[in-house]
């Protein structure tokens, strides 16, 4: 048995309980309301399809992401074999109500719970939030690993440039990236005059929405695994629980389509969180830490994909800023 379905064994009591827990919540009732009920914003995951192949190709050839492309990523989550192969998490993502938030320019996602009325009945209904911003980002970041995977020697130069800007507008935005901000990012980085490049831009696509789909996926985790029932207790609970996130998620999209951008996608979903700690903001990154022990550890689990990639044991410390390194070493 490898190490992630050893891991995720081991946590699967919790995860059948997490799962009675939710099911009596979503079951019982609550004090009437006087109000009527409202349909959720959003999609549950199992009404979400997996897009014709076609559709796919035309995502593909848009600069950006839309809501749709949201939705079409949180479909292939659901339908990841290592989702539907698994009654207990396959029970636990039919609950699930995912939102897209595209209007919305957090650079964030996360699993949560929120109240509903059903009828005169009053639920808490599980939920993934995923904010535009983050689409952004993770679109941005794929832009530049496309560029630089057209001039070799030119990956940690250009994929930590355009993780700085992310950072620093965060920082001026208060964690948001406005969609508006993006020509200049593209501009500040050098590779603006690529956005014609037809090639590039599905490039960039298939590895942006790669990372769109590891993150669904990881959010996902959180739920399936019991760890969304209250408020994190203290911070090694919440850096436990995200790296059990991270071995769930590798699981899901391995199993899904886009198994080939597992390594990139997390790593361009992660460098402008890591500058974002690194140049100042760290209470932006709290609820999600990362550490250099977290990444080596995503990396150790997926070597062989991660060195194909450049982004093996001994190359990722070229990635990011090395006072951080030290900092985050072993929390």
């Amino acid at each position: 048995m490898n190490p992630i379905d050893k891991r995720l064994k081991e946590i699967d009591e919790r995860l059948h309980a997490k799962l009675k827990q939710i099911d009596e919540k979503l079951l019982s009732s609550a004090p009437d309301r006087s109000r009527s009920s409202s349909p959720p914003q959003g999609k549950m995951l199992h009404e979400l399809r997996v897009p014709k192949p076609e559709e796919v190709q035309g995502l593909k050839k848009k600069p950006f992401m839309e809501e749709q492309d949201l939705l079409q990523a949180a479909a292939y989550v659901f339908h990841a074999p290592h989702v539907t192969s698994n009654e207990s998490y396959h029970e636990c993502a039919s609950l699930v109500l995912f939102r897209p938030l595209m209007d919305e320019s957090l650079v964030n996602a996360m699993a949560t719970y929120e109240e509903r009325l059903i009828g005169e009945k009053l639920v808490l209904q599980p939920v993934i939030l995923y904010y535009g911003g983050d689409a952004t980002s993770a679109r941005l970041m794929a832009l530049a690993y496309a560029v630089a995977r057209r001039k070799p020697g030119q990956e940690k130069e250009l994929l930590t440039k355009m993780a700085t800007l992310i950072a620093k507008e965060m920082i001026e935005n208060e964690g948001c990236l406005p969609l508006e901000r993006t020509i200049s990012i593209l501009e500040k980085a050098g590779i603006e005059g690529q956005l014609g490049d037809e090639y590039m831009l599905r490039d960039g696509q298939s590895f942006g929405f790669g990372a769109v789909v590891g993150t669904i996926a990881h959010e996902l985790g959180h739920h399936a695994l019991g760890h969304v029932s209250g408020p994190r207790e203290n911070m090694e609970i919440s850096r436990n629980q995200e790296r059990e996130a991270d071995l769930f998620a590798s699981s899901v999209v391995s199993s899904s389509p886009f198994g080939e951008y597992l390594v990139p996608g997390y790593m361009l979903s992660w460098l402008p969180k890591v500058w974002l700690d690194h140049l100042g903001d760290r209470d932006m990154i709290d609820t999600h830490p990362i550490s250099i022990e977290r990444i080596l550890n995503f990396i150790r689990s997926n070597l062989g994909q991660a060195e194909r990639y450049g982004f093996g044991e001994k190359d990722i410390e070229d990635y990011l800023p090395k006072e951080w390194i030290k900092r985050t070493r072993h929390s």
